[in-house]
């Protein structure tokens, strides 16, 4: 009987048991749905240890608002594994340009948008839905690059609505060769201005890894390997303003904006309450439009990630619009480009 169980033992094939800090049948389901693998036992149970420690919270907490007017779903997600700290560390990487001195960055706008807006002024549609199922969710993987994929994001949707084709531009590209961010997060504005300065490779010559590597920046003056800076002259900061973000939508498109991400490992489906999204502005999405839930009257925002898109609602999500849920306004929000 010892040698059978020392067999067993050794080719790695502990059997977890449910207590109360590991819920071992639905932490099995959630490997079994995320395809998740562990380097050993001990790994094994920390990490159900902190499913069920997830599963408990969510499950202990309420998803209707003290007006029970905002309602959003809660569950289990890719995400349940890991701690907070680990989840931001690998999700989110930002680096706000709140830190920085203002007059690094160019808070301009140009001469056809209205600098404020008119007392008064209300926005022409009830609801704006700017998605688009051409330019596919892309999903940035354990590395801390949003910060590269919103901005690329943006750069793509402006070309497809110009151009009618879907161009699927590098995120390696700016993970690699701008400064020293990579995986552990970086500022939006360096995306643009290095693609402004010198383009950007195609995600065929420069695909993308999920990790931080040597630059391998091709000459983007060969057609096939991308496009020259030549194909875009300048991104604009607009005014943090929740009502000037739905005149941008209306008049420009797609926004990236900077936000805090903390709410959002749980996040399945509806729209996120004001109140439940706070923390530090860590992560980077791109807005996509806006309207208001006819059941509860709640306006909200439709914005765009880059998890992937069987999280949350496609890969998109939706919040709270009005009350500067997760600090949507508290950055520099506009971020457009203007192609030749």
């Amino acid at each position: 009987m010892k040698g059978i169980i020392l067999v067993f033992l050794a080719i790695g094939l502990p059997l977890l048991v449910s207590s109360d800090d590991c819920n071992a049948r639905e932490f099995f389901e959630f490997k079994y749905k995320y395809n998740k693998v562990y380097d050993d036992a001990i790994e094994e149970h920390n990490r159900c240890q902190i499913f069920t420690k997830n599963l408990n919270e969510v499950n202990g907490s309420s998803n209707v608002g003290a007006s029970n007017l905002v309602k959003y779903e809660e569950g289990v997600t890719k995400f349940f594994d890991l701690t907070k700290e680990e989840f931001l560390k690998r999700n989110t990487g930002l680096k706000p340009l709140t830190r920085m001195n203002p007059t690094d960055v160019r808070i301009q706008l140009p001469d056809s948008l209205l600098k404020t807006l008119p007392e008064g002024w209300e926005p022409e549609n009830e609801e704006l839905d700017l998605r688009v199922s051409q330019i596919p969710v892309k999903i940035q993987g354990t590395c801390g690059s949003d910060w590269a994929f919103a901005p690329t994001g943006v750069f793509e949707y402006y070309l497809f609505k110009r151009f009618h084709i879907y161009y699927n531009l590098s995120e390696q590209m700016s993970v690699d060769c701008i400064r020293e961010h990579g995986c552990h997060g970086g500022m939006m504005n360096e995306v643009f201005d290095y693609f402004l300065d010198k383009g950007v490779d195609f995600a065929s010559v420069y695909p993308y890894k999920g990790e931080e590597q040597r630059c391998q920046y091709l000459d983007t003056h060969n057609p096939k390997n991308g496009l020259d800076r030549t194909f875009a002259r300048k991104w604009y900061v607009a005014p943090a303003d929740e009502k000037y973000l739905m005149y941008l939508l209306e008049n420009v498109g797609w926004i990236t904006v900077a936000i805090s991400a903390d709410s959002l490992s749980s996040y399945q489906s509806g729209i996120l309450k004001g109140e439940t999204c706070v923390g530090d502005i860590n992560h980077a999405v791109i807005l996509v439009g806006y309207g208001t839930d006819k059941e509860t009257n709640t306006p909200y925002w439709i914005l765009r990630n880059s998890w992937g898109p069987e999280w949350g609602e496609n890969g998109y999500f939706r919040m709270e619009r009005g009350v500067n849920a997760c600090n949507i306004v508290d950055e520099f929000p506009n971020a457009r480009l203007f192609l030749r």
